[in-house]
């Protein structure tokens, strides 16, 4: 199926919106703002980031991004 190419251009903004809108979740906590280490969600989100942007592959990163952000809810 090959999409018109306006919606074509409108999804191609698509991956920047989600941004735009997660990324203030993950700053903020019940508590305010915070990057220490009981922020569970921007440190799974960093490191799922980070292992992203080094293999491009998108099953490792949901991986690497759970395993952080259960081990942090363990230990903190």
């Amino acid at each position: 199926m090959v999409l018109p190419p306006r919606i074509q251009r409108v999804l191609h903004y698509a991956p920047a919106a989600a941004l735009a809108a997660v990324v203030p979740d993950l700053l903020e906590t019940p508590a305010g703002f915070s990057m220490w280490p009981s922020n569970h969600a921007l440190w799974a989100s960093l490191a799922g980031l980070a292992y992203y942007l080094k293999t491009r592959g998108m099953m490792g990163t949901i991986v690497v991004g759970m395993v952080v952000f259960t081990i942090l809810r363990l230990v903190f």
